[in-house]
């Protein structure tokens, strides 16, 4: 059986090619990429890596940070029929390395933040290249045909560590991505078309990269993408951007929650319906103070990244404890 999830992004840049995708703020700018131009970006980086000898089948890595390039390149991997094994930013090159051996990647991919960590880690193995995302923007030439594979074929490698200290590859394969992002948006999160997300969580994790892409991706929805974390600043998007959804850490609630305090009367956002918390338990007298600040119920969700999301306690379900 033929399942692509890619699929994600090209259904959603046929049924809302205008509506913006990405909005993408650094500091004081901020850029909208829209479905039709994001996957346009998507098909010819595809082709840009072809070009580059990358085969079908092959595994390509991605360090980049929170960007509309990291989206475009993660779909562009796997657009071309490879395994995409994202690498997170703060990765030393010895952690590199081990990923990228494992993985027997070729091509990593980079970003101009990342570039001199992952040549370090290129130097010490000699057996992958780190190609920078700058110099393949912008590409020419498009990847034409239909997104088909089996839905066993692997599409992305995440490392995890669990409880050993030595990262293990946890291989998710299309159907996998597929049918839970299906499951997700229809059955737990009930995102829409209208729903906007804040993305505050690292696209290189599975947390993130499911709940803050490809979830609002299936729906048609727009992600509010800062390139990093501030308490302070995200706090005052969800309100400017109208937010309806937040998936966050409990560091990030606790950290609202005190930006929540040091502002005194700040006036929760009136858009956001709930939050969600994984990662780690929540504290009970952090989600209230958190709570306060935004305005909206934080739920907990529980899952693995051998097995994503096992549980998630969403509206309009009681809230259970714990």
């Amino acid at each position: 059986m033929s399942i692509h999830v890619g699929q994600i992004l090209r259904q959603a840049a046929l049924r809302f090619p205008q509506t913006t995708a990405l909005l993408e703020i650094d500091e004081a700018t901020s850029h909208e990429v829209t479905y039709a131009a994001l996957e346009a970006d998507a098909r010819s980086l595809s082709r840009a890596l072809i070009d580059l000898g990358v085969a079908p089948g092959e595994s390509v890595g991605l360090m980049a940070g929170n960007s509309a390039r990291f989206v475009a390149s993660w779909f562009a991997i796997i657009y071309a029929g490879c395994t995409a094994i994202p690498v997170p930013t703060r990765s030393a090159p010895r952690e590199i390395a081990q990923r990228m051996v494992h993985s027997s990647v070729a091509v990593l991919l980079v970003d101009a933040s990342s570039r001199a960590t992952a040549e370090r880690a290129a130097e010490s193995v000699d057996m992958f290249r780190v190609v920078a995302l700058d110099e393949l923007w912008p590409t020419a030439g498009p990847l034409e045909g239909p997104l088909s594979a089996a839905g066993s074929v692997p599409a992305m490698v995440l490392y995890t560590s669990g409880t050993t200290g030595r990262p293990k590859g946890v291989v998710i394969s299309h159907a996998s991505l597929l049918c839970h992002t299906a499951s997700l948006v229809h059955h737990t999160l009930r995102l829409t078309s209208s729903d906007r997300v804040l993305g505050v969580l690292p696209l290189t994790h599975s947390y993130g990269f499911r709940m803050t892409i490809l979830a609002p991706f299936y729906a048609g929805g727009t992600v509010v993408l800062p390139r990093r974390f501030d308490a302070r600043s995200s706090l005052r998007l969800i309100g400017e951007e109208a937010i309806t959804w937040v998936p966050a850490v409990p560091t990030m609630y606790a950290a609202w929650a005190e930006a929540g305090a040091e502002a005194h009367r700040v006036t929760p956002p009136a858009s956001l319906v709930w939050c969600l918390c994984a990662g780690a338990p929540l504290p009970d007298e952090v989600r209230l103070r958190a709570e306060s600040v935004l305005g909206a119920e934080i739920r907990q969700g529980y899952g693995m990244t051998e097995a994503t999301f096992s549980t998630i306690n969403s509206p309009p379900a009681p809230r259970l404890p714990g």
